[in-house]
């Protein structure tokens, strides 16, 4: 009868473990998320910014996007940061491929895709 109890008790016990460890599979170390993709950047943008649904990012909905925040600890930049409005036409004279003065899903994932290009000395 115990060595039936305790069989028991570890095959639950073994089942308990399974489903914990199932649990946090996927996820990252410390609780952080993952980075988002380009492409989940590109779609999270469209849904926040695309204020007249054209699925399409002009220069004006560009600009009302937040300005990205200086990494903690980071120093303090030697020349003032751009303006939105600057931003947003430096991204659309990157990504407009098609010249419509818009940035389609397509064309806004390529440019938040490439790397930030090195500003000159």
């Amino acid at each position: 009868m115990k060595k039936q109890i305790i069989l028991t008790a570890l095959t639950a016990l073994a089942v308990a473990s399974t489903g914990f460890a199932a649990e946090g599979e996927g996820k990252p170390k410390g609780g952080k998320k993952p980075p988002m993709t380009p492409e989940q950047r590109a779609e999270m943008m469209l849904k926040n910014l695309d204020k007249n649904s054209d699925s399409k990012l002009d220069k004006a909905e560009l600009a009302a996007q937040p300005a990205p925040k200086p990494k903690e600890g980071a120093p303090a930049p030697a020349k003032p940061a751009p303006t939105p409005e600057e931003r947003a036409a430096k991204m659309i004279e990157r990504g407009d491929k098609n010249s419509d003065g818009a940035l389609d899903k397509t064309e806004l994932t390529a440019v938040l895709t490439q790397a930030p290009k090195k500003p000159k000395n």
